[in-house]
């Protein structure tokens, strides 16, 4: 766990012990079918309950408390498909906990009665695959962010890039690829993929408005050694286009 060496040092005697209480809230619900005509939905208001404390001075500390719960709902499986949202398709609803016991996941599943034939393993089964935390000082939090945000949403178009401007402004040849490298040495490809595309175009240009309001246009260069280079308007110049390498490491990025 970072940022535990700051903790330590707000000036309270040891021990010193943290407690930490939030909710995350939704409105985007999962629904999933666990067996025969059963199914569950995951109702999007997460809480988590954390308490450390710290036995010295240079951020060591014990878990005390580390739990997530959240609420779910099981669901006539047909009556869920076929109208969807309608709140017929509930047949009962359930607690489910998430326990970090020492570095081990602990579940707990409070399902009615009538429904007990359904096992957690089948609910949950990827919350069985592994069981540990890693490393063992870990949180819920900190190693299963996906247990914080709406289950149906995946990763997979999300990227992280870390720019260095002078790459990002160097001329690219036509054989580099069209998503965009971490570090933005294949930017102007990009941007040439982008503007050929009347509504990435669209969308692209409505967002360099809000972000660079005065950025009129942005456009790309070919040369004859089959490589590409970005250039950009600004609104104070109409007539004038800007190459690469006259603009501000801060407007790349």
């Amino acid at each position: 766990m970072q940022g535990s060496e700051y903790l330590t040092y707000m000036g309270v005697p040891f021990p010193k012990t943290l407690s930490l209480s939030f909710t995350y809230d939704n409105n985007i619900r999962d629904r999933f079918k666990v067996k025969e005509s059963i199914g569950v939905e995951i109702l999007q208001l997460i809480t988590q309950d954390i308490k450390l404390k710290f036995e010295k001075p240079g951020g060591k500390f014990r878990i005390i408390k580390d739990e997530l719960s959240f609420t779910i709902n099981f669901l006539d499986w047909e009556e869920a498909v076929g109208n969807s949202g309608s709140q017929n398709s509930i047949i009962d609803s359930g607690k489910v906990k998430l326990f970090n016991d020492n570095g081990k996941i602990e579940i707990k599943i409070d399902k009615p009665h009538s429904l007990n034939k359904i096992s957690n393993e089948e609910i949950f089964p990827h919350f069985f695959k592994e069981r540990n935390l890693y490393p063992q000082k870990s949180l819920l939090l900190e190693v299963r962010p996906w247990l914080f945000v709406p289950f149906g949403i995946s990763f997979e178009d999300i990227g992280l890039y870390d720019f260095d401007p002078k790459i990002s402004k160097k001329a690219t040849t036509f054989a580099g690829k069209y998503e965009l490298d971490e570090n933005g040495e294949n930017l102007s490809l990009v941007l040439k993929r982008i503007i050929e595309n009347s509504d990435e175009q669209r969308k692209f240009s409505n967002l360099i408005k809000d972000l660079l309001p005065f950025v009129d246009d942005l456009s790309t260069d070919k040369f004859s050694d089959k490589s590409l280079l970005f250039k950009l308007k600004e609104k104070y110049f109409s007539d004038t286009y800007f190459p690469a390498s006259f603009i501000s490491d801060g407007t790349v990025n």
